[in-house]
């Protein structure tokens, strides 16, 4: 009965380990290259006052690959990182987004991003 429940034990304890993903932090946000690439798409319909303010015409986007797919970084902080400020994935994920709308995305971002 006794060696029954110890191996009831490791066969439960081998099946958790095997089912821990090594590429999701304790958080569950997923460990990604936050820096991304910066992907440009045309405007929809370029409006008269950005042409004479000289607006660009293109949308200039930040990118990031999470298992695979690619999504924009706003939407990896509304999937991932609902109530998750403290975790410094998402942390970091935020300070870019802010600097993105700011003043558009850029490749040179502030050290420690």
């Amino acid at each position: 009965m006794n060696m029954k429940i110890r191996l009831i034990t490791i066969l439960l304890l081998a099946l958790s380990l095997a089912a821990c993903d090594s590429s999701v932090d304790k958080d569950g946000v997923p460990k990604v290259d936050i820096h991304g690439e910066i992907v440009e798409t045309p405007a929809p319909k370029p409006k008269a006052a950005w042409l004479a303010n000289a607006f660009p015409k293109v949308i200039r986007t930040r990118i990031i690959t999470v298992q695979d797919k690619k999504m924009p970084l706003q939407e990896f902080i509304l999937t991932y990182c609902q109530g998750k400020s403290q975790n410094e994935t998402c942390s970091r994920a935020m300070k870019i987004a802010n600097l993105d709308l700011n003043g558009g995305p850029r490749k040179d971002l502030p050290k420690g991003l």
